[in-house]
């Protein structure tokens, strides 16, 4: 009787060390979980800002290109005659 029972001790001390081993893991996924996420945000934040900073400074550059681009097309079309006019153009009335 007594190896049974000093059997039965020894299981239930194992399974209540299981029991905490578990909750310890359990919990230390959590705070990992935790630290993942705050990372993740801080990470997340740093390149907002880095593309943010990347705009501002770009932003007016890209303007400027679109403004002479946009200017060069108006140039070049005051410039030359309309598509199918003069006497080049392929249409011809029937009249």
């Amino acid at each position: 009787m007594d190896r049974r029972r000093a059997l039965q001790e020894v299981e239930e001390r194992l399974r209540k060390r299981e029991h905490d081993l578990q909750e310890q893991i359990e919990r230390e996924q959590a705070e990992a979980m935790q630290r993942i996420a705050a990372g993740l945000g801080e990470v997340e934040h740093r390149q907002v800002e880095t593309v943010r900073r990347s705009v501002t400074v770009s932003d007016p550059l890209v303007a400027e290109a679109a403004a002479q681009s946009f200017d060069t097309t108006i140039r070049t079309a005051r410039e030359e005659p309309p598509a199918g006019c003069g006497e080049s153009s392929t249409f011809r009335s029937n009249g």
